[in-house]
């Protein structure tokens, strides 16, 4: 502040705010009309905070040198025009970028007409907390102004637990016009790895009403904890001094946990870490596993399901409603449900995953399990075929009545094959009378009986059919796949996709699966195609067992409902601090001299 500053001291008092304004104007006097609330965390601003109204005269630029909080130094703020708020209830989707401290730029700063600061503040309930802001008001060469406000904090919805040291903020947004419960999301954090000494025990997540100023503690899964251990040694520009470090150790963390977000509306969900004194969580679920890996027993309240003993591959499914069905295909090769990906490259033997073996065909296998999911994750060569690395993930969750597959097919090689397959379920032929899907052609769905067609016959579905099932009316069950994700990349520029499809066919068994390449099945067998090298193909399914609708004017009700569900996954947002020992590093430019900011 330059030495010709006049302090000029205004004392205001408001009843319902409680706060008491100073300011300090460089040359001329700064109205003091300003107003300080402390806020309850919203869906715009996701973190506890107040409001200040900066006092202006007249449209200016106004900067924030330093902010504090009963002495101590805030560095997470916005400035915001009161002509341009954001709407409380949505997500807030405009953010400026920390570099922006470092880019030179001659373009002016924005023009505020009625300026408020957001910072903010970690405030516990019914505490008074003093609020002092050095600002530039007019640019580099206005005036400088110190606010001094105090408040009184809400007497309800304050700091969850100071035991716990940081949070971060999670915003879950519906699109679909669904009411989502106990929607099973994955959400991924940074952080700095001094922050959390125990992942397992520290991490939390509390979901937080602005309504009503509830904060619940719920159920979460830490499913990977990775740090980056790296920094920058220290760097010297040209004057001798010490420039901030490109890089800094960091940590990550994805958690699990499920969300009730509202048809068409948003939720709030705080993550706290930063308690090494932490005890385990106590979290109760309706997810559990049993059995000899990887032939596990898997169930939740919806059904109960078994991994083949040898592959781990889906082997039996059962409704906990419909205890007495078993769903099954216990008949060619190995039995298992599910076979592909699988190949046909003679004069090899056909092959599938479900072929893996220890001991015989050996694959790497790994498991995570928590109250909220448990994922198994298999990698290695299809049997037989050392050319083809493929893996094959199972996710199973808490609370909702799908399960998810994804599986990968890698062509290290260039191969000749008659038949590439995946996405595949097969079940003995007695389990299902029907077959349906909805046809995007027709634009309807489809039901065949599949009973009453001889051995071999196939129905063609279009590649992008959202859905199949096979069920049974009789007894009241079915069983669909919903396609998620679908995709063949060429990594050397090569891709060969010939007649892609699915197709459903009966035999001993009954299956649908996706024809990737399959000369196999026109009318010309002997015939072969090869897979250029680099080729990778990506499967992702969620299969749903399910008890058809009591209403026969929409009988697959449930598998609509999951279909639109699983393919509207909530959109999330995550809003994180600004560390104190954060500083704006130097960006690193193949050509600096060409950056388009000078």
């Amino acid at each position: 502040m330059s030495s010709c500053t006049n302090r000029i001291e205004y004392s205001l008092r408001n009843l319902c705010l409680g706060f008491i304004l100073l300011a300090t104007a460089a040359s001329t006097r700064a109205d003091a009309n300003s107003e300080l609330a402390i806020h309850v965390p919203t869906i715009a601003h996701p973190y506890y905070h107040f409001v200040l109204d900066i006092p202006i005269d007249h449209p200016s630029q106004v900067n924030v040198e330093k902010l504090s909080a009963n002495g101590q130094n805030i560095r997470s703020f916005v400035l915001e025009d009161k002509t341009d708020l954001p709407d409380p209830n949505q997500p807030n989707r405009k953010k400026r970028l920390a570099i922006y401290e470092a880019v030179i730029s001659n373009r002016p700063e924005k023009t505020y007409e009625s300026p408020q600061l957001v910072g903010r503040l970690d405030w516990q309930a019914g505490k008074t907390y003093s609020i002092e802001a050095n600002l530039l008001i007019g640019g580099k060469e206005g005036k400088q102004i110190q606010l001094k406000a105090e408040a009184k904090a809400p007497s309800k919805g304050g700091y969850w637990n100071p035991d716990w040291k940081h949070y971060q903020s999670v915003v879950l947004t519906e699109t679909a016009g669904i009411d989502r419960e106990s929607e099973p999301v994955h959400v991924t954090l940074i952080l700095y790895p001094d922050q959390v000494s125990d992942p397992d025990k520290e991490f939390r997540v509390v979901r937080y009403d602005p309504e009503s100023r509830s904060q619940q503690e719920i159920r979460r899964q830490v499913l990977d904890y990775s740090v980056v251990d790296r920094e920058e040694p220290p760097m010297y520009n040209e004057k001798g001094e010490l420039k901030p470090k490109t890089f800094l150790p960091s940590s990550s963390v994805t958690l699990a946990f499920p969300a009730d977000v509202p048809a068409n509306g948003s939720s709030l969900y705080l993550v706290f870490y930063g308690n090494p004194n932490a005890s385990l969580p106590d979290q109760t679920s309706d997810l559990v596993v049993n059995g000899t890996r990887p032939g596990v027993i898997v169930e939740n309240e919806y059904y109960r399901l078994k991994l083949h003993d040898l592959s781990g591959m889906l082997d039996e499914v059962a409704l906990k409603s419909k205890p007495d069905l078993t769903f099954v295909h216990k008949k060619e090769t190995n039995g298992a449900i599910q076979w592909n990906p699988g190949c046909y490259a003679p004069p090899r033997a056909w092959a599938h995953l479900s072929d893996w073996e220890p001991g015989k065909y050996d694959y790497e296998y790994e498991e995570t399990l928590g109250p909220i999911e448990y994922q198994t994750h298999r990698r290695g060569q299809m049997p037989l075929m050392p050319e083809l690395d493929c893996s094959m993930d199972y996710e199973f969750n808490s609370g909702v009545p799908y399960f998810k597959m994804r599986s990968s097919v890698h062509v290290k090689y260039d191969t000749p094959v008659q038949a590439l397959r995946n996405g595949e379920v097969v079940f003995a032929r007695e389990v299902f009378s029907e077959a349906a899907w909805f046809d995007p052609i027709t634009n309807r769905i489809e039901t065949r009986e599949i009973t009453a067609e001889p051995d071999l016959t196939e129905w063609m579905v279009p590649k992008n059919t959202p859905w199949l099932a096979f069920f049974d009316r009789e007894k009241g069950v079915g069983y669909a796949g919903i396609q998620l994700n679908s995709m063949n990349v060429g990594l050397e520029g090569r891709m060969r996709d010939y007649n892609p499809y699915l197709y459903i066919t009966t035999g001993p068994w009954v299956y649908w699966t996706r024809a990737l390449l399959y000369p196999y099945g026109s009318r010309n067998p002997q015939q072969m195609i090869e897979v250029p090298a680099e080729t990778i193909f990506l499967e992702e399914w969620a299969y749903l067992p399910f008890e058809l609708s009591s209403n026969s004017d929409d009988e697959f009700e449930a598998v609509k409902h999951w279909t639109k569900v699983v393919n509207s996954p909530l959109i999330i947002q995550v809003v994180d601090p600004t560390d104190d020992r954060m500083q704006v590093p130097e960006e690193i430019y193949l050509e600096p001299e060409k950056t388009g900011w000078e």
